[in-house]
C-alpha cells in the first residue's frame, strides 16, 4: 500500500511537472509572438505604414496596446504628425484620452507639436481640453511652454481654462513669463482674460517670474496690458 502511494505520488509530480513545462513553453511562444507583433505594430505607426497597420488590426492586434512608456499607437501617429493614421486609429476606437507614463494625453502631445489639424480632430472626437498630466499641466500649459500659438487659440476657443493652475500653482501665463518666445501666446492669454495677479505656490505672479528671468519683453507686455485695462475701466 505504501509503495502504491509513493508510485502514485511520483506519477502526479511527473505529470504536473510535464504539464507545467508544456504550458510554460506555449505561453513563452505566445508571448514572443505577441512581442514581435506588438513591435511591428508600433514600427508601422512610427513609419506611417497605413497598409501594414490595417493588416495588423485585421489580425486582431488591440488598438490601445501600450509600450513601456504607456504610449499607444495613436501617440506615435501624433508624434510624427501623421493625420491619416490618427484618423484611422480614431475610426478604429483608439482611446482619445489615454494617458502615458507621465499622464500626458494625445491632446497634450498634439499641442506640443503645435499641430492644429490633429488637435482639432482630437477635440472633435471628445478629447478633454483641461486634462492634467502628472504635474498638473493642461494642454494650454503645454501651449505656453512650447509656444504653440495656433493650438492655444483653438484650446481657448473650445473653452480651455486660461487660469488653470498646475500642481505648483502656475498658470499658463507663468510659463509664458519664463521664455521670450511665447509673447504671442501671452498676448492671446491676456486678451482671453488671464489673471496677471494669480500667485503660484512660491507667492510669485507671472510678472515676478518675468523679472526673475529677465524677460523684459513680457514685463512690458504686462505693463501695456495693465495700462489698457485701466483706460477701459475709466471710460
Amino acid at each position: 500500500m505504501k509503495r502504491l502511494f509513493i508510485a502514485i505520488s511520483a506519477l502526479v509530480v511527473l505529470l504536473t511537472s510535464f504539464s507545467t513545462t508544456t504550458f510554460g513553453e506555449t505561453k513563452t511562444q505566445i508571448s514572443q509572438i505577441d512581442k514581435r507583433t506588438k513591435r511591428n505594430f508600433f514600427r508601422a505607426a512610427k513609419e506611417g505604414d497605413v497598409e501594414k497597420v490595417k493588416k495588423l488590426l485585421k489580425k486582431g492586434v488591440p488598438i490601445n496596446i501600450t509600450d513601456k512608456f504607456k504610449w499607444t499607437p495613436l501617440f506615435y501617429a501624433i508624434d510624427f504628425n501623421n493625420i491619416k493614421l490618427v484618423k484611422l486609429f480614431i475610426e478604429k476606437g483608439a482611446n482619445i484620452n489615454a494617458k502615458d507614463y507621465f499622464g500626458v494625453t494625445p491632446l497634450h502631445l498634439a499641442t506640443m507639436r503645435n499641430n492644429f489639424k490633429i488637435a482639432k480632430l482630437l477635440i472633435n472626437h471628445g478629447a478633454n481640453i483641461n486634462a492634467k498630466d502628472n504635474y498638473g499641466y493642461t494642454p494650454l500649459h503645454f501651449a505656453a511652454i512650447y509656444n504653440s500659438y495656433s493650438v492655444a487659440k483653438l484650446l481657448i476657443k473650445e473653452g480651455a481654462n486660461v487660469n488653470e493652475r498646475d500642481f505648483y500653482g502656475n498658470t499658463p501665463l507663468h510659463y509664458c513669463a519664463r521664455t521670450r518666445k511665447a509673447s504671442l501666446v501671452a498676448k492671446l492669454l491676456l486678451k482671453s482674460g488671464a489673471d496677471v495677479k494669480i500667485k503660484n505656490d512660491k507667492g510669485k505672479t507671472p510678472l515676478d517670474v518675468a523679472k526673475e528671468m529677465r524677460n523684459y519683453k513680457f514685463s512690458k507686455l504686462i505693463a501695456k496690458y495693465a495700462k489698457k485695462r485701466k483706460t477701459k475701466q475709466k471710460s
